[in-house]
């Protein structure tokens, strides 16, 4: 996954104002955190899946240390990275 861009360099790229990028957002009930949060979600099965560890995926997916994606893949899937795999 390539470098996290900030909302002002999401609203630049987009050519919006990030004021106005933000009150888009607002208007689809949702948010720029939310939407990495979600690619983050979805990046995670991905990567897990295709047999990375879980201290690769966290690096790859920006999280600063290892236990921080632990308790972020928990609280997306009500389980541990661990646990998924060897239930799925």
């Amino acid at each position: 996954m390539p470098e996290r861009l900030s909302v002002q360099q999401a609203a630049q790229a987009l050519a919006l104002s990030t004021r106005s990028l933000q009150r888009y957002l607002k208007q689809q009930h949702t948010s720029y955190s939310k939407i990495i949060d979600e690619i983050c979600k979805q990046q995670a099965l991905i990567l897990l899946k295709q047999g990375l560890s879980s201290l690769n995926i966290a690096t790859a997916l920006g999280f600063s240390e290892q236990s921080a994606f632990q308790r972020a893949f928990k609280r997306w899937y009500c389980i541990t990275p661990k646990k998924y795999l060897t239930e799925k």
